[in-house]
């Protein structure tokens, strides 16, 4: 039997994305559930400590932390020294994403130990080797296979993927992001022609639409 290849073990990922920007959220959101991994969404580095602590309330973890280090308030990396600093949380896998390329960033991410430093923009094919390396290096967490023959009890697994359309970005943002904090899988368009491109290119089990 040939090895299992570090490419099957992604959809087993459960993934937390940090970005204060929603097309760069929306966009490695899909890329990420394309994977098969399961993904929660933050838009800010306030409301990651909040799902992070959630997690840990709820006796789960997260496989691994995709975080912007460009953000208002409390950046990248002042995100990552809080959670360096739970000793519950430190030893969480986290790659950074960043818009500049600078060598202060690169050797501030060896200091917090951060698994990989990718400079936008990212190529899919890039982010997911990265994730690959993470992976063969031992740096991530992957949850126990489930027995052979066993049914799969993830209860994320048999949850809706949710479409959500409204024009209002505070209606949409507080939908999406109740819908995710209750673990379903969500993708949100401001208007009919964004919707209908999200609906050619994915299929949704439930479309909430404002009137």
């Amino acid at each position: 039997m040939c090895p299992e290849q570090p490419a099957n073990l992604l959809p087993a990922l459960s993934v937390l994305i940090v970005d204060d920007n929603a097309t760069n959220l929306r966009i490695l959101d899909e890329t990420l559930r394309l994977w098969g991994c399961r993904v929660r969404l933050a838009d800010s580095a306030a409301l990651a400590l909040e799902l992070l602590a959630e997690a840990q309330a709820a006796g789960r973890s997260f496989s691994l932390i995709l975080t912007d280090a460009q953000m208002p308030n409390i950046d990248g990396f002042m995100l990552i020294e809080e959670i360096r600093s739970s000793p519950s949380l430190s030893q969480i896998a986290i790659m950074m994403l960043t818009s500049v390329d600078h060598y202060s960033d690169a050797e501030r991410c060896r200091q917090l130990g951060i698994a990989a430093f990718l400079t936008k923009p990212i190529r899919q094919s890039e982010l997911r080797n990265a994730m690959l390396r993470v992976i063969e290096m031992g740096l991530v967490k992957l949850p126990a296979p489930s027995p052979s023959g066993a049914a799969n009890t993830d209860p994320q697994s048999s949850l809706l993927h949710i479409l959500v359309v409204d024009d209002n970005s505070t209606n949409r943002n507080l939908a999406t992001r109740m819908l995710t904090n209750a673990g379903y899988f969500v993708t949100s368009a401001e208007n009919r022609k964004e919707a209908l491109a999200r609906l050619e290119q994915t299929q949704f089990d439930l479309v909430l639409m404002d009137a």
